[in-house]
């Protein structure tokens, strides 16, 4: 299974908003899928209903199966309440059974270390399903504690950090101390998007650089480095673009879930993407300008 799971820092802290800009953004470069395994409130909160809405999701975009519980609390008490318990196992195997020909972008519930039963947490679900996980933080004030211990813990258990999304009014001094402090990067500051409706999430995933943000953070995180080069004939001039090794495994995952031939057709699948929104007779030094400004060559 390929893709991203999204936690938060706490409840309520955009979620759902960083999911929706996942999967807008995402289903440029192939197909794209969410999945929520487990949903409290359900009668008052669907967030499945609101990713199909912000990122105008087609029916094939969303896996609308797992735990649905009535009253909007800690998973392990919903379900108490609700006179059953969680089993991470058959949500393990509904999300290992996930089609394999798209990219998933699975939310959590609450933050990293919720209960979900007597004995497990929302974490142990993150670690069944192997996926790297993208950390949704606040911008303001007690945001570099709560996002420094997500980041800690997920390390701890050995779960791969794909970064850091912000969400409200960017404040530089907090992500710079989560960036020095938490040795991870700070994909993408999603301001307050008024109305929060599927255009304003469209035109924060048409931005080039929220975009390519965005898809680093769901390809595995950090920004392209030197150690491993591939080199691409774009409109007759010679390109390399260098990556780290980190990274260039988990282009190579995301390149066999999607059916391409080899990790040199999925990046050049994606660099093509971007190239499509120049206009016709840029030269090559206006290509090579835009790529190289997105961090994408040198």
């Amino acid at each position: 299974m390929a893709g991203v799971f999204v936690t938060g820092t706490d409840t309520e802290v955009g979620k759902t908003v960083a999911s929706s800009l996942l999967v807008a953004t995402l289903r440029r470069y192939g197909p794209v899928g969410y999945w929520k395994p487990i949903q409290t409130g359900i009668e008052e909160d669907d967030d499945t209903a609101e990713v199909r809405r912000l990122a105008a999701c087609s029916d094939d975009e969303i896996l609308d199966r797992g735990v649905r519980l009535p009253r909007p609390l800690s998973p392990h008490l919903s379900a108490r309440l609700a006179g059953t318990e969680i089993d991470v196992d058959s949500l393990a195997r509904l999300g290992l059974a996930l089609a394999k020909d798209r990219f998933w972008v699975v939310e959590g519930a609450g933050g990293l270390l919720v209960p979900l039963n007597g004995s497990e947490l929302l974490a142990d679900l993150i670690a069944v399903l192997e996926l790297p996980t993208l950390i949704a933080a606040r911008c303001g004030l007690g945001t570099i504690n709560h996002t420094l211990l997500t980041i800690a813990e997920l390390r701890r258990r050995s779960i791969p950090v794909a970064g850091v999304v912000m969400l409200g009014t960017p404040n530089p001094e907090n992500r710079a101390a989560i960036e020095f402090y938490g040795k991870t990067e700070v994909l993408a500051e999603i301001p307050v998007l008024c109305p929060l409706d599927a255009d304003s999430i469209a035109k924060v995933a048409n931005e080039s650089a929220s975009r390519l943000a965005i898809l680093r953070a769901a390809i595995g995180g950090l920004p392209p480095r030197s150690e491993v080069g591939w080199r691409f004939k774009m409109f007759g001039s010679s390109t390399t673009i260098k990556l780290d090794k980190a990274l260039f495994e988990r282009i190579k995952r995301c390149a066999d879930a999607g059916g391409y031939s080899s990790p040199q057709e999925f990046v050049e699948h994606v660099i093509e993407r971007e190239l499509s929104q120049i206009e016709d007779g840029a030269s090559d030094e206006e290509i090579a300008k835009r790529l190289q400004g997105l961090g994408y060559i040198e």
